[in-house]
């Protein structure tokens, strides 16, 4: 996503109805010296959203300027600022400046295939914003998303192949590729794809499967075998890694597609037994955690999600007028979870008794799934900013992947 850099300045500034932060005035003199001499560099210089940690970095380009040394993100100059470019007013005015769309495919069946239609976060202006699938050559399965640089990895599962193909795709420019496939004769369990790098793109996938024997015998332990296999978009290739060892009786969610959160650069799956495992893709390693004692109690829904660029973990009972928000804040190892937001559900199950939180459009606006409607709810002024009624086939669709794209070209970089 691009942007000019007096754009990404008045925006964070308070050009249009945001309060002027009060970063370091070291840090700020630097950032102006920078933004004065980029301009001044070229007419053409540009801001790029392509940070993979925090996801909304520009670094600025310029004829002659080495731009790898020259990362500017916002949101590191101060909290304030920081905080700012979370708010619907900031996002709102980002994303008409940028010409960036934002929004959600839903998925579900028809007539034995799959199929996806996309929900903007704001009422399209433009037709090309109405994004779709229908440019590809056959009907796909949506597997996973990067939800920052607008990537989809599909599959075909028609009737006509019994292998799937793989094939990954920028809806917003209807740009497709097919790529290998994995060892598809393993059921898959989870998958998850983070783009590395824009220019040109970097992207690597991570599938867990399960293997015929699910348990194995380790050190006079039981544990749970999970298949880990990765694709890497520089080699165009996927490689097997060593096998992930979980605890017994802790295993992925049942679902196709169990809901993955990436958070700092990472992603994280909440498993059963209360644990969450994370997968850092850039060293390809992992871990597994337990959540907190008093987040363990019995019947009440967890969903892990985004919010403001860190891991948070949505909180409901079944029978709760409201719902909670978690999140984590890490200090070398120590993790510490802190209640951010507790957000009554009175006005949303007023409209729909049976629902669900989804995900986070932003600091203001939560999205809820459910069974006729998909509701954008803003809890800061308790208002429903948008009611989205839903139709067969997606009435009983489980599937939502967050989806924000530009609708510049992708540089492919493929073998």
């Amino acid at each position: 996503m691009r942007a000019g850099l007096s754009t990404i300045r008045q925006i964070l500034t308070g050009g249009d109805q945001c309060t002027e932060p009060s970063p370091n005035p070291a840090v700020k003199a630097t950032i102006e010296q920078s933004l004065n001499s980029f301009a001044a560099a070229s007419t053409v210089a540009t801001a790029v959203a392509n940070s993979s940690t925090i996801g909304l970095g520009f670094r600025a380009t310029a004829v002659g300027v080495p731009s790898r040394n020259l990362y500017l993100n916002p949101r590191l100059v101060s909290k304030q600022w920081n905080q700012t470019t979370y708010t619907s007013n900031f996002l709102d005015q980002f994303l008409k400046r940028t010409n960036t769309v934002s929004g959600f495919f839903i998925q579900g069946i028809k007539n034995n295939n799959y199929t996806s239609d996309f929900v903007p976060v704001d009422k399209p202006c433009l037709k090309e914003t109405n994004l779709s699938l229908n440019f590809l050559p056959y009907p796909v399965k949506i597997l996973a998303a990067d939800n920052k640089q607008g990537i989809l990895l599909c599959e075909n599962r028609t009737r006509n192949h019994k292998i799937p193909r793989y094939c990954i795709c920028k809806p917003a420019t209807k740009q497709w590729r097919t790529m290998p496939n994995p060892k598809t004769r393993y059921y898959t369990r989870a998958t998850a794809i983070m783009v590395l790098g824009s220019e040109p793109l970097r992207f690597k996938i991570v599938r867990f499967s399960e293997r015929k024997s699910a348990h194995i015998m380790y050190k006079c332990e039981i544990y749970y075998n999970v298949r880990c296999e990765i694709f890497d978009s520089e080699t165009w290739a996927w490689k097997e890694e060593n096998d992930i060892r979980l605890p017994y009786g802790v295993y992925f969610s049942n679902s196709n597609h169990p809901s993955v959160a990436s958070a700092c650069g990472k992603l994280y799956w909440l498993l059963s037994g209360n644990q969450i495992f994370v997968f850092d893709l850039n060293n390809e390693s992992w871990k597994i955690f337990s959540l907190p004692k008093s987040l363990c109690e019995k019947d009440i829904h967890h969903q892990l999600v985004e919010y403001e660029g860190r891991l948070g973990l949505v909180s409901m009972g079944k029978d709760e007028d409201c719902l909670e928000l978690w999140v984590m804040k890490e200090f070398g190892k120590i993790k510490v979870w802190g209640k951010r937001l507790e957000i009554s559900m009175e006005d949303i199950r007023e409209r729909e008794y049976h629902t669900c939180p989804t995900a986070f459009c932003n600091a203001d606006v939560a999205i809820f799934k459910g069974f006729s409607r998909m509701m954008f709810y803003n809890f800061q002024n308790h208002k429903n900013s948008k009611d989205v009624p839903l139709e067969l086939p997606f009435l009983y669709a489980r599937d939502v992947f967050s989806l924000q794209s530009d609708f510049e070209d992708a540089n492919f970089c493929w073998n």
